[in-house]
């Protein structure tokens, strides 16, 4: 699952690190999209209690394809597959782990 580390913009602003976010995102945004934002920490001591594998790593996005590079893409890996009851388990976890949601475009 592709994440993103706000982090790495640490002399920003919380909300200047959701515009780099959106700056440098790969997704179409829409209006109906949202980012959650996680605690990596507390996710990972939540979530490992019933799934030891879920990693959150970081993978820098080389620029491609009219995209500028991605110092901050990272992924959630060791996630089990989304159509198994352990997928929708860990998703489960995952979700109650949400600390706050924000807006894909902000107007």
């Amino acid at each position: 699952m592709s994440v993103n580390w706000l982090e790495y913009f640490a002399d920003l602003t919380k909300a200047r690190q959701l515009d780099e976010v959106r700056r440098l995102s790969r997704l179409k945004l829409s209006k109906r999209l949202r980012f959650a934002e996680l605690h990596v920490g507390f996710t990972l001591r939540q979530v490992r209690g019933e799934y030891e594998q879920l990693s959150f790593v970081r993978v820098p996005l080389a620029a491609e394809g009219g995209y500028e590079a991605d110092d901050s893409h990272s992924e959630i890996a060791g996630l089990p597959p989304g159509d198994s009851e352990r997928g929708a388990l860990v998703g489960d976890l995952i979700a109650e782990c949400v600390e706050e949601i924000h807006l894909a475009i902000v107007e």
